[in-house]
């Protein structure tokens, strides 16, 4: 479910049980008005399982891959407390930051990829259909070309020669890349790699970071002990560094010692100062809150990076442009060269 259907559907619970319409009858509702297929026998198989008796949290869970984990926990609280309604409202404050982060993001990468896509597309029709006629008209004078002239020329060759082998070959790649990330080995080999790259790996880390912290203020705030919460954004979270290094704090946890230390054991996970910061949280007793400061001092220090990504990227791509552009003019200069010699 994505993020948008996902708060469509929390909101549309919280305002039909907060009017006081009853659970079956809620999820009777969702599944007859939803237009797909799974939805609703989803919402279906939801709505048998509490007519049945069941708990609400039991039935969704039934169906974890379509719920997410941390919408699940809140629910188990809610019903524990007798507020439903609530802890749908809570959930919507971690769908609504989430939205936010992934508008941000596609809006901050949409300038780069189209100029990325166009440069790869002129530079594909310029091997296959320009730099062809200007060999033909080349190989009619009889002496000894530039060296620009000759790379455009072996470009060329190579180009028509191996050009459509090269695509399968890279199209083949991709495939078995996005393959392999389907894998638990290959998305944790992937998930590590990301957080090497320049840049990358600091929006990665920084958005999980923000993520993690706003799932644990949020659980906290709903009365759920620590042991569940780090078990719930375990489950939520999606790198695998950091789904591992909460398994681990939840071990170091159980064995009586703070988070505070797990998260310092994982510097390449979690900065100094967000440890430091969860540490005072846990010795003061005020864990939730200062989960709440980590959570909006992270999201804010990604959005200004993502602000300023097209200030940092546009620099590369001009230099990229102006090489591409560059090239062909110092062609042209000997073509023209050429032409005055021959003449």
């Amino acid at each position: 479910m994505g993020v948008e259907d996902e708060m469509f559907f929390v909101r549309q619970l919280a305002l039909m049980l907060k009017v006081g319409i009853s659970i079956p009858k809620v999820f009777e509702m969702l599944m007859r008005h939803d237009r797909r297929r799974r939805r609703r026998e989803v919402f279906g198989d939801v709505r048998q399982g509490v007519m049945a008796g069941n708990t609400l949290e039991s039935s969704l869970r039934r169906h974890g891959e379509f719920f997410n984990p941390t919408l699940i926990s809140l629910v188990r609280i809610g019903e524990l407390h007798g507020d439903l309604s609530f802890v749908f409202e809570k959930y919507l404050v971690i769908l609504k930051t989430k939205d936010r982060i992934r508008k941000k993001m596609g809006a901050a990468l949409l300038y780069p990829a189209i100029v990325v896509a166009a440069m790869i597309l002129l530079g594909i029709g310029a091997s296959f259909i320009i730099f062809p006629e200007i060999e033909r008209l080349f190989t009619s004078v009889q002496m000894e070309l530039p060296l620009v002239t000759r790379a455009v020329i072996a470009v060329s060759r190579f180009m028509n020669r191996y050009g459509a082998t090269l695509l399968a070959v890279f199209g083949a790649l991709i495939i078995a890349a996005a393959a392999a990330s389907r894998s638990s080995r290959g998305r944790a080999v992937y998930h590590r790699l990301l957080l090497r790259v320049p840049l990358a790996g600091r929006i990665v880390r920084e958005q999980q970071i923000s993520g993690i912290m706003r799932n644990f203020a949020v659980l906290l705030q709903a009365g759920m002990p620590i042991i569940d919460v780090l078990r719930a954004a375990r489950e939520a979270a999606g790198h695998t560094q950091y789904r591992e290094s909460l398994e681990e704090a939840e071990r170091e946890i159980r064995k009586g010692n703070p988070l505070s230390a797990a998260f310092r054991e994982r510097p390449d996970l979690y900065p100094a100062v967000a440890a430091e910061l969860v540490a005072v949280g846990e010795e003061t007793g005020s864990l939730q809150n200062v989960c709440v400061e980590i959570a909006d001092f992270y999201e804010e220090r990604m959005f200004s990076l993502l602000d300023a990504l097209p200030s940092i990227v546009e620099p590369v791509l001009i230099f990229i442009i102006g090489l591409g552009i560059t090239l062909p003019t110092m062609h042209q200069s000997s073509l023209g060269s050429l032409l005055l010699i021959a003449s």
